[in-house]
């Protein structure tokens, strides 16, 4: 069995609700795995719980409840490595590279100073691995006196993938890498960490809202929504065989070059997946108002996630049915 270098089990993160309101359920009972080498792919829309869960894998922010473990270290409220020792195993790419470049110091000061801290490389100097780190992401040298507000969205994110890999982790955790950058340059930074994965061996937890760009990146995917997976498998099995209807209306919405393609159903699933909530129902099935599959259990019952084929999983009482299987229901 390959190694599994990140597990989450449970993972519930709750915040203070507003004006001293009830908690905001921001993951409720998440449970990821990543195999060494390999690319998790998460995806859902806004406000399903993809950024906070990526938050608590890379440390920023501690789980309520829950465990998570990476390289067989635990991470949990009351067990914590150290915050250097947490960041050689992984780090973290945002969205826009302007907000997580400091905007004083050069493109050299910023990756020099991550050696630093780190206490890298331990020969050789600074200076040439700042060099040696530019090269892997297709920076020339000239780039290292330059300031962020110098660099182009694509050049500023490559900075920041440089940055990451200073300190030599293990896990990169992808946070809609290439959302705020040009359509014209998001194709080279998405082949650029497909060269650095292979080169060094990285495992990537990629998370977006882009279809396309998740299948193009992921070995399994997870499909979240409103703080809960609702299915998760191999990408081709969940993107070419969805099982649960949230899934089925997110792979709809993608542009596809022939509009023939589409069914009748496949627009009336996109439409009907239109209405947003911002907290699901009490009790039941928390995609039920917006399913145009839902079944009378759907408003009483939670359905769990649970194995409907070989390593694809489905939280639904439909898919469930079909696939011959009786879930207990969740708890």
């Amino acid at each position: 069995m390959a190694e599994l270098i990140l597990e989450a089990h449970d993972v519930v993160k709750n915040y203070p609700g507003a004006r001293r309101g009830a908690p905001v359920q921001a993951l409720r009972g998440v449970s990821v795995e990543l195999e060494a080498g390999k690319t998790l792919g998460i995806v859902g829309e806004s406000g399903s719980g993809k950024s906070t869960l990526a938050r608590q894998l890379v440390g920023l922010e501690t789980p309520t409840s829950g465990t998570i473990m990476l390289a067989g270290r635990e991470i949990s409220a009351k067990s914590r490595p150290k915050p250097r020792e947490l960041a050689r195993l992984i780090q973290m790419v945002f969205q826009d590279p302007f907000s997580s470049l400091n905007p004083r110091l050069t493109v050299r000061e910023a990756i020099s100073e991550a050696l630093k801290v780190h206490k890298l490389p331990t020969g050789g100097g600074v200076a040439p691995r700042v060099t040696e780190l530019l090269s892997m992401v297709a920076l020339p040298e000239r780039f290292a006196p330059r300031y962020p507000h110098e660099l182009s969205g694509g050049q500023a994110q490559r900075v920041a993938v440089a940055r990451a890999l200073a300190v030599e982790p293990r896990i990169l955790v992808l946070d809609e890498p290439t959302s705020a950058l040009d359509v014209s340059v998001r194709a080279e930074v998405m082949n650029l960490l497909v060269r650095l994965q292979d080169e060094l061996g990285l495992s990537y937890v990629f998370v977006s809202h882009d279809i396309s760009m998740v299948r193009h990146m992921s070995d399994e995917i997870v499909v979240m929504y409103l703080g809960r997976v609702v299915e998760d498998g191999p990408y081709q099995d969940v993107l070419d065989n969805p099982l649960h209807p949230y899934t089925r209306a997110l792979t709809a919405a993608v542009p596809v070059p022939d509009p023939d393609a589409r069914t009748a159903a496949d627009f009336r699933r996109a439409a009907k997946s239109e209405v947003v909530l911002e907290q699901p129902p009490e009790v039941g099935c928390p995609y039920q108002p917006r399913c145009p599959l839902a079944i009378p259990v759907c408003t009483t019952v939670l359905p769990p996630l649970v194995t409907l084929y070989p390593s694809h999983e489905a939280a639904c009482h439909v898919a469930a049915a079909q696939a011959g299987v009786t879930p207990a229901p969740a708890s």
